[in-house]
C-alpha cells in the first residue's frame, strides 16, 4: 500500500494527462488499479470514480456477505468517523441505509476539497478499505462495491 504512485498507463490509454496508481485492491489477486488525472479531476480505474474532489457527494453501495454483516457494520461506522477525523469529508454525518431484503448497505457523504485524493493515500483509510474488501461479494451481476459521485444541484430551473 502507501501513497498514490505515478505509473505508466498501458500503451493504448496514453493521453495528455498524468497517471496514478490507486492503492485500493481491485480484486482478490491484490492488483492495484490505475487512476488518471483528468483536467482537475481523478478517474480511478479500480473504484470507477471520476472525482473533482470538491463538495462531491458519493453514494457508496456495499454488497455484504450475509455471514459478515456484523463485522462490516462496525467498519462502516468507523469509516466515516476516520474520514471526518482526518477532515476528508464535511461535518454532515454520513447517511447509512440497509436494504430490507438483503445485506446491501448504502453510505452517503460529501468530500471536502482534496479529501478524495488524500483518502486514497492515507494508511488509516486504506486499512479500513482493505478490511472491508473480504466482507463483500459480487451479487446478481453487480460489483461488491461501487462509488458513483454526484454534485448537489441548487435548482433544476
Amino acid at each position: 500500500m502507501g501513497a498514490i504512485r505515478r505509473s505508466s498507463p498501458v500503451e493504448s490509454d496514453r493521453s495528455e494527462f498524468g497517471w496514478l496508481q490507486c492503492p485500493v485492491k481491485s480484486d482478490s489477486s491484490g492488483g492495484v488499479g490505475v487512476m488518471r488525472e483528468i483536467k482537475r479531476g481523478i478517474l480511478c480505474r479500480t473504484c470507477g470514480i471520476l472525482s473533482r474532489m470538491a463538495n462531491e457527494t458519493v453514494i457508496c453501495t456495499y454488497r455484504v456477505r450475509a455471514s459478515k454483516e456484523e463485522n462490516f457494520s462496525e467498519l462502516l461506522v468507523k469509516h466515516w468517523e476516520v474520514l471526518h477525523q482526518l477532515e476528508f469529508v464535511t461535518d454532515e454525518r454520513s447517511l447509512l441505509l440497509r436494504n430490507v431484503d438483503e445485506p446491501t448497505y448504502v453510505e452517503v457523504f460529501t468530500w471536502v476539497e482534496g479529501g478524495f485524493a488524500r483518502a486514497h493515500e492515507h494508511p488509516d483509510v486504506l486499512g479500513i478499505w482493505e478490511q472491508m474488501d473480504p466482507l463483500l461479494e459480487e451479487r446478481d451481476g453487480m460489483p461488491k462495491w461501487d462509488f458513483p459521485h454526484y454534485v448537489r444541484l441548487n435548482s433544476l430551473n
